[in-house]
């Protein structure tokens, strides 16, 4: 069953990135491109923790870079990700800024599904 779950991930992961993206765009995904995009996201991932274990915001526009590139990337695929993204990205920057009350836009839009309850890590589980 686990062979099973995998290849299903690999199939449909993209739909964990937005729950708002439809099967007809996923499928325009190239290899390359979905390879590119789940390395954005890891490298984000990795970093995020690196900035929240450290407490070192100065790390923050290179986690905001990664996110750029993660937006351009996804603009092709899904506008409404890439700008839920940048908006995001806006937001942040306000944050940085001194502003305690940012206008994220239409980041918060990004989440549904129970998407901010739940995510998921595809790793290969190896049974000793």
């Amino acid at each position: 069953i686990n062979e099973i779950v995998i290849s299903e991930c690999d199939r449909w992961g993209f739909f964990f990135l937005d729950y708002r993206v439809t099967p007809e765009k996923v499928a325009l995904v190239s290899d390359k491109t979905e390879n590119s995009i789940e390395a954005l996201c890891q490298r984000a991932f990795d970093l995020h923790f690196d900035i929240w274990n450290s407490n070192d915001l100065s790390q923050m526009p290179t986690f905001l870079g990664i996110m750029a590139e993660m937006a351009y990337e996804l603009a092709g695929i899904s506008q409404m990700t890439a700008d839920s993204i940048n908006d995001y990205i806006q937001g942040i920057n306000q944050m940085l800024d001194g502003n305690l009350n940012p206008d994220f836009k239409r980041f918060s839009s990004w989440f549904g599904r129970g998407q901010q309850y739940v995510s998921f890590i595809k790793q290969k589980l190896t049974i000793s």
